[in-house]
């Protein structure tokens, strides 16, 4: 299980972590201030699910994070996510290597109309 769980974690920290090729489409700024993006070109289908990348550019830092990635996991079907993991960054826009967070979210069901769901009915529609 270790292995597993060091295996995951150097693909995202070697593999997707860099945002220099990421190309962010802007989806809303919410009333935080902050930034919402997801990258509409990195989204890849596997069995039977869908995973892709947002972001979140924050205005006000939050324990020194100016932004951060999540790697999302969707189940188009049954209108669903679920996140798979964090990268915590230092610098706007996730122009830093960040600091990778895994854990074992729960499935989340989203309101069609929500940011959450006008996300997912974005990516799902791709």
């Amino acid at each position: 299980m270790k292995t597993l769980l060091t295996i995951v974690t150097l693909v995202f920290t070697l593999i997707f972590s860099s945002t220099s090729f990421a190309e962010w489409t802007e989806i809303d700024v919410v009333k935080s201030g902050n930034t919402v993006y997801v990258d509409f070109d990195r989204i890849r289908k596997h069995d039977g699910y869908v995973y892709y990348w947002k972001l979140v550019d924050i205005l006000e830092p939050d324990n020194g994070e100016l932004s951060i990635q999540e790697y999302v996991k969707a189940d188009c079907k049954l209108f669903r996510r679920k996140i798979l993991g964090h990268i915590y960054h230092q610098q706007p826009m996730g122009r830093d290597d960040g600091v990778t967070s895994l854990r074992n979210f729960q499935w989340d069901y989203p309101k069609p109309r929500s940011l959450t769901g006008i996300i997912l009915s974005q990516v799902c529609g791709r």
